[in-house]
């Protein structure tokens, strides 16, 4: 689900972009627009109106995770998700007044939102499979890392391949070489190599904590660059549209039919309800 259902978010997002060049937001049928079907498909149809239903997509993901990295807002919510349902109203307020290049703007800052979970997924599980590391979660933490892992490689792998490759080899799940050959810490700093790239801030991501007892050793939230650091530049960044490019021909290739009729039945009014949320 982390790997394919993210992708058609910002599917989803694409198509209402296009919807919008074309003047018409209503070619995905009726009053259903594609840009609310991103949200249904980012949400899931358990969470409930306000968010507090026991979900299982990324919405559910980001705020099972902010305990664990201290990414959590004064109310115990995912930072994260707060800021993406902002982003999805500023996006619906531009589809209808038709600023279709500005909601590219949005949909870029959105994919990078999406993929903060998913980045401290894999740094979880890193951690819990390192076979030096301070936990051994075994066969199934590696399936569940490498699934995160894979979530993200395509636009790790178009920012550094050399980072994109390391972060493979020690996180494929199944491997004769076995998990973890690096260590946690090695593949830690891959991932943070390209933070700013994938558009993503140290702070975001936040650390891995040990329970009550800080942060593990070497799991520590890493320093965003200054402002005025190359690292930080424009340049260095995935360009505007390259990551939708990315999930777009990576969806050719994917069947997902099955996934669509799963959502079908409830995803435009959940979608409808959390835009229309104060």
């Amino acid at each position: 689900a982390y790997q394919i259902v993210w992708m058609y978010v910002i599917w989803e997002m694409q198509d209402a972009i296009d919807d919008c060049l074309n003047g018409d937001l209503r070619a995905n049928g009726d009053a259903v627009h594609a840009w609310d079907e991103a949200v249904a498909f980012w949400a899931g149809s358990l969470e409930g109106t306000d968010g507090s239903g026991s979900g299982t997509l990324i919405h559910a993901l980001a705020e099972k995770r902010c305990p664990q990295f201290g990414t959590c807002a004064s109310d115990g919510s995912a930072i994260v998700n707060n800021e993406l349902v902002d982003l999805f109203k500023q996006g619906q307020s531009r589809l209808l007044l038709g600023q279709c290049a500005m909601v590219e703007v949005t949909r870029d800052q959105i994919v990078a939102k999406l993929t903060v979970p998913l980045v401290q997924g894999a740094l979880r599980y890193a951690l819990r499979t390192d076979p030096a590391g301070p936990i051994r979660d075994g066969d199934k933490g590696q399936a569940e890392g490498w699934a995160f892992a894979a979530a993200v490689l395509p636009q790790i792998n178009r920012c550094n391949p050399t980072a994109a490759a390391e972060i493979r080899e020690n996180m494929e799940y199944n491997t004769a070489q076995g998990p973890m050959v690096d260590g946690y810490r090695s593949v830690k700093a891959q991932f943070e190599s390209v933070y700013s790239c994938m558009g993503i801030t140290c702070s975001e991501v936040g650390g891995l904590l040990n329970g009550n007892e800080g942060y593990f050793d070497g799991m520590e939230p890493c320093t965003d660059p200054s402002t005025g650091g190359g690292s930080d530049n424009d340049d260095d960044k995935l360009s505007a549209g390259a990551t939708a490019g990315i999930v777009i021909g990576v969806l050719a290739g994917v069947a997902l039919i099955g996934v669509a009729a799963f959502f079908m039945g409830s995803k435009h009014e959940k979608g409808k309800k959390l835009l229309t949320a104060p």
